[in-house]
């Protein structure tokens, strides 16, 4: 990947850290400047984006896999003696050509099942040069092209992301236009045109685009009903999936309309234009599970936690943890590429366990056992979180930042001021410096409390909503 693509993941972090942030900012207080500190990751439950493709954590070192991958690409000149010259005739060019790009698109969806999502875009784009000019391989040529958008999603190059979903698009519609194909193989094109849509609208979602994610949502709709089984399409790609989409839209759009803060109202996300409500989110999420029956895969997992959201925003702590556990029992039980978001479920139910608490008696803040829970399951959020995305990434930073926060609470100054530190510099690394400058505004918040503290401060959770 070139030096300036690798520049471009300088992204703002997901909407969900967004609001993980600002919403905690308010609902822990103390008499004193505590509550405003450490609210800020206590009472928050943000958007949580959970799309398509199954990865399993990163098992291999980060520099010996960036030493093998280097000496792992293969030269076409490998591939012309190994195989047999086949000319097209008029076009100029051979088998083995399609033979080579297809096999650094294999190869880039190996790394991409390790979770190595630079790597496996450096394989996609260059299976794409290889690609392109191929009269012979539109369709191939379109699967590399949303391949490498799934792999800048994860690196929160949305942007970037989209446009490898247009260019697909494009390719597959004009294709669907422009020959002529049987009944069926028009439905499978129909069906993978679709599927792309969910792709973007996705994507378009995570960067805060309602309108351009609503259309999508719409496109994604009618060709999903066309094959209820498509060689594994399925698995990403449902009615269960689309519905999930739905719920996340309007979950979005509703959190948005009515934050009490003036960063979320005063935005250019065109959220006025549409009056979608938390319970419209609750209803899709439920005939989202609806569809699945008693089915157990990563997708009911995701729609549970989801679901589980909601419940908590409504504090329905009791239901939240019900379905939270729920899902991470589905989790622990699928292979490991397919949990894609036990770090958010570890997340939720941290938050979800600590309201209840306070709930039952107003004694979250000072009761040891419930603090130690909430940093053990902050610190196996983080641990998910890091397997998954790999510890250079913004949503890694802010699983650290939260698990700093919870640290806090419990008065464990040191302890907190390392990890803001790891976030600071993973934040660094990416070059975001507006969130270096926000972790070194908390770095200096942890000083003035731990002398707070010293003082005899008590923490209170005046807030949960």
């Amino acid at each position: 990947m070139s030096n300036k693509n690798r520049k471009s993941i300088k992204q703002p972090v997901s909407k969900s850290d967004k609001h993980r942030r600002k919403k905690k900012k308010d609902d822990l207080s103390t008499k004193s400047q505590k509550a405003a500190i450490i609210g800020v990751y206590v009472a928050v439950v943000g958007v949580v984006v959970t799309i398509i493709l199954g990865i399993i954590g990163i098992s291999m070192d980060k520099s010996k896999a960036e030493q093998e991958r280097r000496e792992s690409y293969p030269s076409k000149d490998e591939f012309q003696s190994r195989n047999e010259k086949d000319e097209f005739q008029g076009m100029g060019e051979t088998a083995v050509d399609l033979i080579y790009s297809n096999t650094l698109y294999s190869q880039g969806q190996e790394f991409l099942n390790q979770a190595d999502f630079e790597t496996a875009a450096e394989y996609f784009e260059k299976a794409l040069e290889e690609h392109e000019d191929m009269h012979y391989a539109k369709r191939d040529t379109a699967r590399i092209y949303y391949a490498l958008g799934i792999a800048y999603r994860y690196l929160y190059r949305f942007q970037d992301a989209a446009d490898q979903y247009t260019k697909a698009l494009g390719i597959l519609n004009g294709i669907m236009e422009a020959e002529e194909i049987s009944g069926e193989e028009k439905e499978l094109l129909q069906y993978e045109i679709g599927y792309v849509y969910f792709l973007r609208g996705n994507v378009y979602l995570n960067d805060d685009d309602y309108d351009r994610a609503v259309s999508d949502c719409q496109n994604c709709e009618g060709p999903v009903l066309l094959i209820e089984e498509n060689d594994g399409w399925d698995e990403w790609y449902s009615v269960a999936a689309v519905k999930n989409f739905h719920g996340k839209i309007c979950f979005a759009v509703a959190y948005e309309n009515n934050s009490p803060f003036p960063s979320d109202q005063n935005t250019d996300h065109n959220t006025s234009d549409y009056d979608f409500t938390l319970k419209d989110a609750f209803e899709w999420y439920n005939s989202a599970l609806k569809e699945k029956h008693t089915t157990r895969d990563a997708e009911t997992a995701s729609i549970l936690q989801n679901r589980a959201v909601v419940e908590t925003e409504w504090g329905q702590y009791g239901q939240a943890i019900k379905d939270l556990e729920e899902a991470l029992s589905i989790c622990q039980s699928v292979p490991d590429r397919k949990q894609y978001n036990m770090g958010d479920v570890y997340f939720d139910l941290a938050l979800a366990k600590l309201y209840q608490k306070e709930a039952e008696d107003g004694n979250a803040l000072s009761d040891q056992e419930t603090l130690d829970e909430y940093c053990m399951l902050m610190g196996q959020a983080l641990t998910y979180t890091e397997k998954w995305f790999g510890e250079q990434h913004p949503k890694t930073a802010v699983a650290y930042e939260n698990l700093a926060f919870a640290l806090l609470i419990k008065m464990e100054h040191d302890e907190a001021r390392g990890y803001f530190e790891k976030a600071k510099e993973i934040f660094s690394d990416l070059g975001m410096e507006e969130d270096v400058k926000i972790e070194e505004q908390y770095l200096d918040y942890v000083d003035q409390l731990q002398n707070e503290d010293e003082e005899g401060g008590n923490w209170q959770l005046e807030s949960i909503s």
